[in-house]
């Protein structure tokens, strides 16, 4: 599912956001010089800048998802609903936070 795509990069870019900025401060902390603390610089801005794209595309496959369901709401009790309404569910939480 898409959804579960694109929630895995939400985590990804995160996740790198933080790696990137402690490298950083090692680089720092070794005494590295000023073109090679902006290189790194860069790369974490790049980094968070992919976080707020990545939600937009998870609240617009969350909208169709739940749109989805709602529209075929007499599967209900299938396996494959259920699953999609976790992982509906699960995406919330993220957009939520």
């Amino acid at each position: 599912m898409l959804i579960l795509e694109i929630t895995k990069e939400v985590y990804y870019y995160e996740k790198e956001v933080i790696r990137e900025k402690e490298r950083y401060e090692k680089l720092k902390n070794e005494g590295k010089d000023e073109y090679t603390l902006k290189h790194q610089e860069e790369v974490i801005r790049e980094s968070a800048r992919m976080i707020p794209h990545c939600m937009n595309e998870l609240q617009t496959a969350f909208t169709e998802l739940k749109a989805l369901l709602e529209s075929e709401d007499h599967l209900c009790e299938t396996e494959e609903y259920q699953a999609s309404n976790v992982i509906l569910n699960n995406a919330g939480v993220l957009l939520a936070q």
